[in-house]
């Protein structure tokens, strides 16, 4: 789960909340734990899940567009930044985005709004 980084958000994105991405399925049998890759799956969460439909992931680059619900829609194109691992946190510390990219919301098909955005995964939500 990645969530937004709520400060300085344009109104059009207030209702954002996270996204859900999905790209491995994990399960246990018999005491062992096996983890496979998926094909990405997930939503949006925006007041409604709008689901994920065109996902590219390749290399650290990310894209997706949403299914549509009443009207509404939302499109993004951005990338997982390489960071060098820390090798201690404290508190108070800022941490870089684990997603940064820029969010389009659409209104049958029209671009209504756009915006630079940055998430978090959910330990470092902001």
């Amino acid at each position: 789960m990645y969530y937004l980084q709520t400060d300085n958000v344009p109104k059009a994105f207030a209702d954002i909340k996270y996204l859900d991405l999905v790209t491995r399925k994990s399960w246990e049998e018999d005491g062992k734990y096996f983890d496979r890759p998926i094909i990405p799956t997930g939503y949006l969460f925006a007041e409604k899940e709008f689901k994920l439909g065109a996902i590219t992931i390749a290399h650290r680059e990310f894209t997706f567009y949403t299914a549509e619900i009443k009207g509404v829609s939302y499109k993004f194109v951005g990338y997982f930044p390489k960071y060098p691992e820390f090798v201690e946190y404290c508190d108070g510390c800022e941490y870089p985005p684990d997603l940064k990219g820029r969010l389009t919301k659409l209104t049958d098909g029209k671009v209504i709004a756009e915006t630079e955005i940055e998430f978090y995964v959910e330990h470092c939500a902001m």
